[in-house]
């Protein structure tokens, strides 16, 4: 096994944001904090009905979403869900893409710790490449 400094161990792993991100805005913050690609569960839940009645655990999920009971699943019709799951990814999609260009970019790939503030108290914000100022280049 070879020693990588941090430059070098930044070109072998991939970072992957994750954690309510919902709208592409978030997933443009993630990315401009160094995410190269941002994982999105809980809004794919809720395009399909989860309504977090914090029962996932129990088999006993109100809406279906989380359960193997056969009773429970009857609402979740896939015919109609992958639509609506289809419809969230475009519309998530879409949002990032005018996040993208109202910032004056061309792509996801050019968002960096310079276009984006971090809110640090009430009233105060600072540009996050200030409050992290150091990154590894891409």
């Amino acid at each position: 096994m070879r020693a990588l400094s941090v430059g070098a161990a930044r070109e072998d792993i991939s970072i992957i944001g994750a954690g309510r991100t919902i709208t592409g805005a978030e997933d443009a913050y993630a990315m401009a904090l160094g995410a190269e690609l941002v994982n999105i569960g809980r809004g794919f839940l809720f395009s399909i009905g989860c309504i977090q009645a914090l029962r996932c655990h129990t088999n006993e999920c109100p809406t279906g979403v989380a359960t193997q009971n056969r009773w429970r699943q009857r609402g979740l019709v896939p015919e109609h869900m992958g639509q609506r799951v289809a419809n969230y990814a475009r519309a998530v999609q879409e949002d990032l893409i005018i996040v993208i260009r109202a910032i004056g970019l061309m792509s996801p790939g050019e968002l960096n710790r310079d276009h984006v503030d971090v809110i640090t108290d009430i009233g105060g914000r600072m540009p996050a490449s200030r409050l992290f100022p150091s990154r590894p280049e891409r």
